[in-house]
Parts: C-alpha cells; sequence; structure tokens
C-alpha cells in the first residue's frame, strides 16, 4: 500500500487505517452486495424467463438413434498441417 508523498508523518498511521477500512469495506461489504443484487434483479430473472419461455437446451429428443455430428475423415498429412499451423 503506497501512502502519497504529500501526507504528513504524523497522519500516516491514521491514512494507513483509513485505506485498510476502505479496503476492508469494499472486500466484505460492497462487492457481495452488488454481486448479489445483481445476481436477484438480473440473472434469477432471465433464468426464469428463459424457463417458462423457451425451450430448454437440456431438454432431447428420445427418439432420436443418436446426437452425434459427423466428422470428415482427412488424411494424416492433412491433418498434421492443420495442427502444426494452427493460427
Amino acid at each position: 500500500m503506497d501512502l502519497p508523498r504529500w501526507c504528513p508523518a504524523w497522519a500516516r498511521p491514521f491514512l494507513r487505517r483509513w485505506i485498510a477500512l476502505g479496503e476492508w469495506i469494499g472486500r466484505w461489504i460492497t462487492a457481495p452486495l452488488l454481486f448479489t443484487l445483481l445476481w436477484w434483479l438480473a440473472f434469477v430473472p432471465l433464468g426464469l424467463a428463459r424457463r417458462w419461455f423457451a425451450r430448454s437446451p437440456m431438454r432431447r429428443d428420445p427418439a432420436a438413434p443418436s446426437y452425434w455430428h459427423p466428422v470428415p475423415v482427412e488424411s494424416p498429412e492433412v491433418a498434421r498441417a492443420r495442427l502444426e499451423r494452427q493460427f
């Protein structure tokens, strides 16, 4: 924790405690409160709306024979060249 250069020597212990108090409040009070409000005011209503009005992405067709997608077969040389230069 860096103290400002303009801070007089007699005020440094108070300033250190003041900064420590601010960090404690930010870590243990403000952040959990804001994230809790964000969770309950944004994510919960969106999740409920999606559950009520949209189709679930986990719902599957029980009559489907398989959910696998076919992958084209490529030769080892093509695969090696593709993997050697990915980007």
